[in-house]
C-alpha cells in the first residue's frame, strides 16, 4: 500500500473515531471501508485496509472526559486557567523541568504566531495563583493570563448540567477511568458516573498518532452587541458550519471577555482544513454580531485531560543553578572589583542568571572573531561597560545606564565601517574621492563626515554598481539589511527613543542584542576588508556567483535538517513550523520508518534536497552524524548539486571551521525572531 494512501486512511480512521467516540475499533474500520468509493476498492483491497487499520488501532485507547460543570462545582472548584507567554526558545521546557508542572490536568504547548507558549491548568484558584508566581519568577517577555467562566463544549461534548451530587466514589475510581475508559473492574461505576453527569463520555487518544494533523487555538472576540449572547448561542452558530462542526474540540467562554470572549481548540487534518475553519469563524455572524479571530498554531506539546483534584502541588522552582557560568562569573565580576562582587552577590538568582547569560554570549562572540588589537579593545571595553552597568544597578538598571555600552559598540562599528568603505572606494577609484562621490551619490567626498546610516545606504549602492562585482557576495543583502537596522536602532538609543517603561530585564536584553549585533557587524566588516585584498587585473573583476554551479533542471527545492538527537525538541519545532508553511522538509523522524536503512535514507535525503539546515550546539558539533551530513552536502555542492548550507546556532558553541565563512542564524535566546529570519533567508533562496 502506498504511503500517501496509508496516511489518508489513517487520517480518515482517526477522524471517524474522534467524531463518534462510542464506536469500537472494528466499527470504525468498517466505516472507513464503506467510505471508500466502490470504483476504488475490491475485496483484496478491503482486506489489506482492514489489516493496516487494525494494526494502527492497537495504538488507540479511550479515556473518560470529566464534566467541567462538575469539576467547577464545590467542593472541587476546578476551573480552566490559561497563560499565554512570550519568551526565549526553550523557556517552556525549562519551566516544566524546574517545576512539577508535568502532573495530570496541566497542558502545555509551543506555538507559532504572536505568542510562543500556552499553558492550560485545570485547577483551583490557589493552584492558578501559585502557577502565576512560578511563571513570573522566570525570565519571559510578555504574559497574558485569563480564565474560563464556562465551557459550552468540551472534547466535542456539549455542556451538560448535573443530575445530582455524587460523592460515593473517590478520586481513585474517577481518575482510573480518565486514564482508561474501558477498564474492566470499574464498568459498573462508570455507568453510574455517566448517568449522574460526572463523566460526559469517552474520547479516543493515541500516544503515537500515525498521521500529521494540525492543532490550533483561536481567540474569538465578538463585536458590538455581544453582551446579549450566551455561550450556547455562539456554539450553535459555529456548529452550523460543516467544517467547524468537525474541527471544534473545545469552546471556553472567557471570564470578563479578556483578552478574548471565547477560546476555541481546533483539530484539523491539514492546513487547508485549518484555513477553512478559521475563515468560517471570521465570516460567521450571529444576528448583527460579527466575530474576530486570532489563531495560534500548535508546534508541539502535550494535552492533558483534567482529573479529580488530588491536592496536586505545583513545585517550587529550585534555586538557580549557575553551573558552567561559575567560572565566567568569577572572571568577569572579579575583574570589576570587590564592590562589583558584593553587588552581584546581592542580586536575585534570576537576575544573576540573565546577566551571566548575556555576558556568556558576548564573550563567545568576542572569542570567535578575526580581531586585530584595535577591534579587540573596542569590543572588550563595550562588554566591560555593559557588565558594570548590569552589576552596579542590578534590578534598577535603566535605559540611561545602558546608553554608554550601546554608544561604544555603535561608535566602533561606525569607525571601522567608514574605514572599510574608504578602502572599498579606493579599490576602484583610487584617491579620486570626487569621482567616488559622484558615482556613489554621496553627500560629501569626505568619508569621515558620513553618518552610519549614510554609509549603509552607500554600500547598498555599491552592491548594485557594476564596478564592484568582486564584492557582490561579501555585500550580502542580509548583512546590508542588518547594518541599516543597526543604524536605526543606534539612533533610537542615542536619541532617547527607548520607552522608559521597560523592565530592567528587558533593558539588559535589548542592550545585549545590540552589542551582539555590533560584534557580528564588526566581523562582517573584517570580511569586507579581507575581500578587498583580492585585486585581479582591471576588466577581469566579476561576481564569484558566476562560478557557482547551477541547480539541475527539474530538481525540486527541499530542506534537510541535520541535528544531534539531544536537540530533537528544537529540531522538531523547526520542522513543524516549516512544514506548516508548506515547505518540503526532510526530517529523520518522519522520513525513516521501521526497517529502513538509516544510512541509505540519509544519503537519499541529502541527494534530494538543496537546502541543508545545520543546528549548531555543543552536542551537534561533536556528532559524527552531523559532520558526515555536512561533508556530504559540501561534496554535492562542489559536484554541481548547488546545496545551500544555513547554520542555525541553537546553543552557544564553537562554530566549525567549515562554517566560519557562512553567516549563521541566531536562535539561542529568541526562537521566534530566529525562525522569522530563517523564513526570510529561505524566501530569498
Amino acid at each position: 500500500m502506498e504511503n500517501a494512501k496509508r496516511e489518508t486512511l489513517a487520517a480518515m480512521f482517526f477522524r471517524i473515531l474522534e467524531v463518534e467516540p462510542s464506536l469500537r475499533i472494528k466499527e470504525g474500520i468498517e466505516n472507513v471501508i464503506r467510505s471508500i468509493p466502490e470504483t476504488h476498492r475490491d475485496e483484496r483491497d478491503a482486506k489489506s485496509v482492514r489489516s493496516f487499520l487494525s494494526g494502527i488501532g492497537n495504538n488507540f485507547r479511550r479515556r473518560a472526559v470529566l464534566n467541567p460543570v462538575w469539576l467547577g462545582a464545590e467542593p472541587n472548584g476546578i476551573h480552566f486557567h490559561f497563560y499565554l507567554v512570550n519568551a526565549q526558545a526553550g523557556w517552556l521546557r525549562r519551566l516544566l523541568e524546574q517545576t512539577k508542572l508535568v502532573g495530570k490536568g496541566i497542558s502545555h504547548f509551543v506555538l507559532y504566531g504572536i505568542w510562543d507558549s500556552l499553558i492550560i491548568l485545570s485547577g483551583d484558584k490557589s493552584e492558578a495563583d501559585e502557577l502565576m508566581k512560578k511563571i513570573q519568577g522566570t525570565t519571559y517577555h510578555d504574559l497574558t493570563p485569563f480564565s474560563a467562566v464556562s465551557v459550552p463544549l468540551f472534547h466535542r461534548y456539549k455542556k451538560r448540567m448535573l443530575e445530582e451530587r455524587l460523592d460515593s466514589y473517590g478520586p481513585q475510581v474517577i481518575n482510573a477511568l480518565v486514564d482508561d475508559y474501558d477498564r474492566e473492574e470499574f464498568q459498573s461505576q462508570k455507568e453510574e458516573l455517566e448517568n449522574k453527569g460526572i463523566i460526559l463520555g469517552p474520547i479516543w487518544v493515541s500516544d503515537s498518532l500515525p498521521i500529521s494533523r494540525v492543532t490550533a487555538y483561536v481567540g474569538i472576540n465578538l463585536r458590538a452587541g455581544s453582551h446579549a449572547l450566551s455561550g450556547s448561542e455562539v456554539m450553535e452558530n459555529l456548529f452550523g458550519n460543516d467544517i467547524l462542526r468537525t474541527c471544534i474540540v473545545n469552546l471556553f467562554e472567557i471570564e470578563r471577555g479578556y483578552p478574548f470572549h471565547y477560546f476555541v481548540k481546533l483539530v484539523c487534518n491539514d492546513l487547508d482544513e485549518l484555513d477553512q475553519a478559521t475563515d468560517a469563524i471570521s465570516f460567521a455572524r450571529i444576528g448583527r454580531v460579527g466575530l474576530d479571530g486570532n489563531t495560534f498554531v500548535v508546534a508541539s506539546g502535550k494535552d492533558e485531560l483534567p482529573v479529580y483534584n488530588l491536592g496536586r502541588e505545583i513545585g517550587i522552582i529550585p534555586s538557580v543553578d549557575l553551573g558552567y557560568f561559575e567560572d565566567l562569573a568569577t572572571r568577569e565580576v572579579s575583574e570589576l572589583g570587590t564592590s562589583a562582587v558584593t553587588a552581584f552577590n546581592r542580586m536575585e538568582g534570576a537576575t544573576q542568571l540573565i546577566v551571566l547569560r548575556s555576558l556568556s554570549e558576548l564573550r563567545i562572540r568576542q572569542e570567535y572573531g578575526p580581531w586585530d588589537n584595535e577591534r579587540e579593545d573596542c569590543i572588550r571595553t563595550a562588554i566591560l561597560a555593559f557588565a558594570r552597568a548590569c552589576i552596579e544597578h542590578g534590578p534598577k538598571v535603566s535605559i540611561s545606564h545602558m546608553t554608554g555600552p550601546v554608544s561604544q559598540i555603535a561608535t566602533s562599528v561606525e569607525g571601522f565601517l567608514k574605514r572599510a568603505f574608504r578602502l572599498t572606494a579606493e579599490a576602484v577609484y583610487g584617491r579620486d574621492y570626487s569621482k567616488a562621490q559622484k558615482e556613489l551619490q554621496l553627500p560629501t567626498k569626505d568619508f569621515r563626515k558620513l553618518s552610519l546610516g549614510k554609509v549603509a545606504e552607500a554600500l547598498s549602492r555599491v552592491k548594485k554598481h557594476k564596478d564592484f562585482g568582486f564584492l557582490w557576495v561579501t555585500l550580502d543583502d542580509d548583512w546590508l539589511d542588518r547594518l541599516k537596522n543597526f543604524a536605526d536602532l543606534r539612533n533610537v538609543w542615542v536619541h532617547n527613543g527607548i520607552p522608559n517603561t521597560y523592565t530592567s530585564e528587558r533593558v539588559i536584553d535589548e542592550a545585549r542584542r545590540i552589542l551582539v549585533e555590533g560584534i557580528d557587524l564588526l566581523r562582517w566588516i573584517a570580511e569586507i576588508i579581507q575581500a578587498l585584498k583580492y585585486d585581479p587585473p582591471s576588466g577581469e573583476r566579476q561576481s564569484v556567483l558566476n562560478d557557482l554551479p547551477e541547480k539541475p533542471q527539474g530538481r525540486p527545492s527541499g530542506i534537510f535538517i541535520s541535528y544531534s538527537s539531544k536537540n530533537k525538541d528544537i529540531a522538531e519545532r523547526i520542522a513543524n513550523g516549516l512544514n506548516a508553511l508548506n515547505y518540503v522538509v526532510w526530517y529523520d523522524a518522519w522520513a525513516i520508518g521501521p526497517g529502513d536503512s538509516i544510512i541509505q535514507k540519509i544519503n537519499e535525503g541529502l541527494a534530494e534536497n538543496d537546502i541543508l539546515l545545520i543546528l549548531l550546539s555543543p552536542d551537534s558539533v561533536s556528532s559524527e552524524w552531523v559532520k558526515r551530513e555536512l561533508d556530504t552536502a559540501l561534496t554535492h555542492q562542489l559536484s554541481g548539486q548547488n546545496v545551500t548550507v544555513i547554520p542555525i546556532l541553537i546553543e552557544k558553541c564553537a562554530i566549525p571551521a567549515t562554517l566560519t565563512a557562512i553567516r549563521y542564524i541566531e536562535m539561542t535566546e529568541d526562537f521566534q525572531k530566529g525562525f522569522v529570519e530563517l523564513l526570510g533567508s529561505l524566501a530569498r533562496k
